[in-house]
This record gives C-alpha cells, structure tokens and sequence, in this order.
C-alpha cells in the first residue's frame, strides 16, 4: 500500500510528517475551530499512529498466517474480521 512514508507526529491537533531535513504539516484536526481542544489533539494523535496501526495489524496477519479467507475459529474471529475490515478500509478496499 502507498502512503506517506515517515515519522508522523501529533502537535496539539496538527498532524505532521517528519523527516531528517524538514517538519511537514499534513493535517490540521480542526481548522476552522469547531472541535473541543481536546478531541482535536486526540483526532491528531490517531491519525498520526495510523501508519504504525496499519504495520501492525499487517504484520499480526503474516506472524499468525492468517488472512479473511482462513480465520483460526479458536482465536476469537469476530477480531479478526475488525482486523481485515479495518485494513480493508485503510486500503480504499471494499469491507470483507
């Protein structure tokens, strides 16, 4: 999957994207100020763990050979398929 690689970071509730040379705004939670502070940085906060997120549950799905179509029944499936449907989602994919 294609996404902006890097170090994602949450300042307040703008989300920016690091590297060694410069600091990237990409996102900013609540621009026009419609938000509570608080739910503005915790939007800011998710957003720039999604990338690790996304790593994550792939990674959990290679470690434990598993994919949407061979669910180890024993392992709680109804978790598994939020892991496959949320994946599907970040892909742009169609929910398994």
């Amino acid at each position: 999957m294609n996404y902006t690689k890097g170090e994602w970071k949450a300042y307040g509730s703008t989300v920016h994207l690091v590297d060694s040379t410069t600091s990237t705004n990409i996102i900013c939670c609540d621009q026009l100020g419609f938000m509570a502070e608080g739910e503005a940085h915790a939007n800011a906060y998710l957003i720039s763990a999604a990338p690790e997120m996304y790593e994550a549950l792939k990674g959990l799905c290679h470690a434990y050979n598993v994919d949407e179509y061979s669910i180890i029944p024993s392992q709680d499936p109804e978790y598994w398929r939020r892991v496959f449907r949320a994946l599907a989602k970040a892909e742009g994919r169609e929910e398994v």
